[in-house]
């Protein structure tokens, strides 16, 4: 995903002011997390929506189609949720790895926009806000067609993997665990290992190994633990 925004600048200016909330151009923002899925080779089409956050869900998949919520207080997140999910669409039914693959995905992408500023700042300037009113009718015009297409897919066979959007004291597990969650209990299990229940064995193997303090620290476990989803 990192050699897509180093590649096309554009890709990273629109997602890092989407993200932010500072872009609301759908149609673009949706393409760009569409280029960044295209690059992990794997085959699914990017629908940006705004209905699954009523559910407290913000991403989806049912392999051929993966949704991501536009909710503001999850765009931020939403190239992690993609990441988390194209791990689901891989096959791996395992939700801690899919953190991981998506914290991945969210430290590469940062690293690429963050040392390509000074060319991506001028072309988020050019974007504008996406506010006006030309866009705002297209806006709702996509998600409207991608309202159609999920409710069509609900209605077929398809099997869903969903990701909730809070977890109300419980463990995290899903794709809205925070880096300092995913921290926490990489931690937890190194100090009890009764807190590593839910961990496949090589995980527990990382933790028992390093208990990670920093960004740095965790793109070291996925690395050499996570495998395959940088």
């Amino acid at each position: 995903m990192a050699k897509v925004i180093q590649d096309y600048l554009e890709v990273g200016a629109i997602l890092d002011a989407y993200q932010k909330g500072e872009y609301h151009n759908l149609t673009l923002s949706q393409e760009a997390l569409q280029a960044l899925a295209d690059a992990t080779g794997v085959s699914t089409e990017v629908l940006l929506t705004s209905i699954t956050a009523h559910q407290g869900i913000q991403g989806a998949t049912n392999k051929e189609l993966t949704v991501i919520d536009i909710h503001d207080e999850l765009r931020q997140d939403s190239i992690q949720t993609l990441a988390h999910e194209l791990d689901h669409v891989r096959g791996d039914k395992n939700k801690t790895l899919a953190d991981l693959a998506g914290l991945a995905a969210k430290l590469n992408t940062e690293a690429a926009i963050s040392a390509n500023k000074d060319k991506i700042n001028p072309i988020k300037a050019q974007l504008g806000d996406g506010k006006d009113t030309q866009t705002t009718l297209q806006n709702q015009a996509i998600l409207d067609e991608n309202k159609a297409q999920l409710e069509g897919e609900k209605e077929s066979d398809g099997v869903w993997s969903y990701e909730a959007s809070g977890i109300n004291g419980e463990a995290c597990t899903g794709v809205e665990c925070s880096d300092r969650q995913i921290i926490a209990q990489l931690n937890a299990c190194k100090r009890d290992a009764s807190q590593c229940r839910d961990y496949p064995e090589h995980l527990k193997v990382a933790a028992s190994i390093l208990a990670p303090t920093t960004k740095e620290e965790v793109a070291f476990i996925v690395a050499t633990a996570g495998g395959g989803y940088v």
